[in-house]
């Protein structure tokens, strides 16, 4: 199943909660701006990719 997903739409990374029978998938998105509680953002399969961690380049290794 998915884990992390990218909304095609925004660009944005959420988190795959659930999957509703007609195939809607419930997407948490941490907030940006500060704001402590996340969105809550219902789409459809379609309109996400799942998140691939090896494609970050910016980010470095861990020290351990």
């Amino acid at each position: 199943m998915l884990d992390k997903v990218v909304l095609k739409k925004t660009g944005q990374i959420g988190y795959f909660v659930k999957e509703s029978r007609s195939g809607e998938l419930l997407v948490r998105v941490p907030r940006t701006d500060g704001w402590p509680f996340p969105d809550y953002i219902i789409v459809k399969r379609k309109d996400v990719k799942v998140y691939r961690e090896d494609k970050l380049e910016d980010v470095d290794l861990a020290p351990f």
